[in-house]
């Protein structure tokens, strides 16, 4: 879950960025702010960085654990932390570390 900054040419902006590539830089000179919708795809992002760190074995379940207890505390009712208790029944079906 690593604080990351947003990607100059991003996924999400491309249909911007590729009409008129400028907007990419001018954007940087905005107040950055965000929204709900941003903060369930932050922890959707990180949600799935958890789950594949455990899966590939950089980290043990305890450790990915912890990392969900730390997004549950800091992101509170959001769809992507709903989905956690369906992975829960196939998180049991994945080796353990």
């Amino acid at each position: 879950m690593a604080n990351m900054k947003h990607a100059l040419l991003s996924a999400s902006g491309a249909s911007r960025w590729l009409a008129c590539t400028p907007s990419a830089r001018l954007e940087e000179t905005l107040p950055k702010k965000s929204s709900s919708y941003a903060d369930e795809g932050t922890a959707a992002h990180d949600l799935c960085e958890i789950m594949a760190r455990y899966f590939l074995g950089e980290i043990k379940r305890a450790e990915m654990n912890k990392g969900h207890a730390k997004l549950k505390r800091t992101m509170r009712n959001t769809t992507a932390l709903k989905c956690w208790n369906a992975p829960k029944t196939t998180a049991n079906l994945l080796p353990r570390r």
